[in-house]
């Protein structure tokens, strides 16, 4: 067992938040979590374009990620650049609920530091 599945295990059922970023093709993808109450974080999926044909990200595999993450922990928040993802991000909101889904756009760098004020 890896040691990041083993940590993961230890963890289920914790509150987490999950921050997800990303695009289907020639960009990575990035699915990571975070414990609150300790603030560990580890990432439960990073997919690299080049390892896939035409360079596209299997999004069915991030939808599967996602569904375990929902099923395994207490997600309380899952923060998601929807930019060039709209639709799989709008499907998470009609799944798991606008007040755990978020959209947060990550593109402008002014705005993301606005938010963190």
């Amino acid at each position: 067992m890896s040691i990041l599945l083993g940590a993961a295990l230890e963890l289920a059922g914790k509150l987490v938040t999950i921050g997800v970023d990303g695009s289907k093709n020639r960009d990575h993808f990035s699915v990571i979590a975070t414990e609150v109450a300790s603030g560990y974080q580890w990432p439960l999926g990073i997919w690299r374009p080049e390892d896939y044909p035409r360079h596209e990200i299997p999004m069915d595999v991030v939808d599967q990620t996602m569904d375990w993450a929902f099923r395994e922990f207490n997600v309380w928040r899952a923060y998601c650049d929807p930019r060039y993802v709209e639709s799989w991000v709008a499907a998470w909101k009609a799944r798991y609920g606008d007040e755990r889904v978020h959209l947060r756009e990550t593109a402008s760098v002014k705005l993301e530091a606005y938010r963190l004020l």
